[in-house]
């Protein structure tokens, strides 16, 4: 008898356990691990106070590969090209998830409208507009506006305060 699981993504998560393939690995004792977060899961318990420090700002990383990952930022490189559009990106995730805008592939829905989304983030902003959550205030004194979505916050600030944001790199 086998186990059940609420989502095809569950099983092939679940399966990837059993599977020989070690497709990820530890920069710091070459463990390898089948699933992304055993591997992060590994790297808390055995060598959470091991940092890899990036030589051109404060950043610390837990893995050499985020932080060669991270330092490629400094330097511009972009070395996963679309092959559909100009596009490049700086890891084969953002190319992947980018990639799902050219195929039309929304992986998340809402449960309560059914309507679906590229980004995880804008499904959770959907779902605020409807149980009313509204985590982003004005911190203009007087001004107790709320809001669902951090830019429609920032839009709110630069109009009607003239708060001038700075740009973070």
């Amino acid at each position: 008898m086998g186990k059940d699981f609420i989502s095809k993504k569950s099983l092939i998560c679940h399966e990837k356990i059993h599977s020989k393939i070690k497709g990820y690995h530890c920069d710091l004792c070459n463990v390898g691990f089948s699933i992304r977060s055993n591997l992060r899961a590994h790297i808390k318990k055995y060598h959470e106070c091991i940092r890899f420090h990036c030589s051109q700002c404060p950043k610390e990383f837990m893995t050499k590969c985020t932080l060669d990952r991270h330092e490629k930022t400094h330097a511009g490189i972009k070395e996963f090209k679309c092959h559909e559009c100009t596009s490049a990106f700086y890891t084969k995730r953002e190319l992947i998830k980018h990639q799902r805008y050219h195929q039309g592939i929304k992986l998340h829905k809402c449960e309560q409208c059914f309507k679906t989304f590229f980004e995880r983030h804008h499904l959770i902003t959907h779902v605020r507009s409807h149980n009313g959550e509204r985590p982003f205030v004005c911190a203009v004194s007087d001004c107790a506006k709320s809001f669902y979505d951090k830019q429609k916050l920032r839009r709110h600030e630069r109009t009607v305060h003239c708060v001038k944001m700075e740009r973070s790199l």
